[in-house]
């Protein structure tokens, strides 16, 4: 399930990144030809943490792994 919404994010968050300037823009050293979006891990963070919200009882873990999570994204 988390795959899916993964995927789904990504193709909606597509555009978004774009407009925001949220890209790699290729020069040097880079392998692409074209921007790319970084969006990626914010998608897959996203879908864990509403995979995680759908199928858990356990308040105090998600909200740890909520927390942990949030403190990866940032940094």
């Amino acid at each position: 399930m988390s795959g899916a919404l993964t995927g789904l994010l990504l193709w909606m968050l597509h555009p978004v990144a774009h407009k925001w300037g949220l890209v790699d823009r290729p020069h040097g050293r880079k392998d692409h030809a074209y921007p790319t979006p970084i969006i990626g891990g914010v998608a897959i963070a996203v879908a864990i943490f509403s995979t995680a919200l759908v199928g858990n009882q356990h308040w105090e873990m998600l909200a740890a792994f909520a927390t942990a999570s949030a403190l990866l994204i940032v940094v």
